[in-house]
């Protein structure tokens, strides 16, 4: 899969710049990514909650996760909060989209997803959908 985010070089401390073209975006806890038409910064700030159902047990809800992007823009700041029922975001059930600094985003996947092999150190990465 080619991510936008991996395409473009990196901007001083704000990270990969991300066309204002619709796409995908990456983005590791901690890490930031500059998006443009309009421009703004957005950060990987937090996972607020992450209940969905492990890998490998039957569960009777999906559960769901919730993050947490800081993002300033156009002399604004605000927290995006975003959702996703289950594995992936793959409807406006699994992950609603919340407008905020001009532009789009939904939470595509959050990983590593409960119950899969996680080895020590690794940092969650969030998948968003921006336009």
């Amino acid at each position: 899969m080619l991510l936008l985010a991996a395409m473009v070089g990196s901007c001083a401390d704000h990270g990969p710049t991300v066309p204002g073209a619709s796409g995908e975006v990456a983005l590791h806890i901690g890490d930031s990514a500059r998006l443009t038409g309009p421009t703004a910064f957005v950060k990987f700030a937090r996972i607020d909650s992450d209940s969905r159902c492990p890998m490998g047990y039957m569960c009777f809800i999906a559960g769901e996760a919730v993050i947490e992007l800081s993002g300033s823009g156009g002399g604004q700041t605000e927290i995006v909060r975003l959702t996703l029922v289950g594995m992936e975001g793959d409807s406006e059930t699994a992950a609603p989209t919340v407008s905020a600094l001009g532009h789009t985003f939904k939470l595509l996947r959050l990983d590593p997803y409960p119950g899969t092999y996680q080895p020590l150190g690794i940092r969650p990465l969030a998948t968003l959908i921006v336009h």
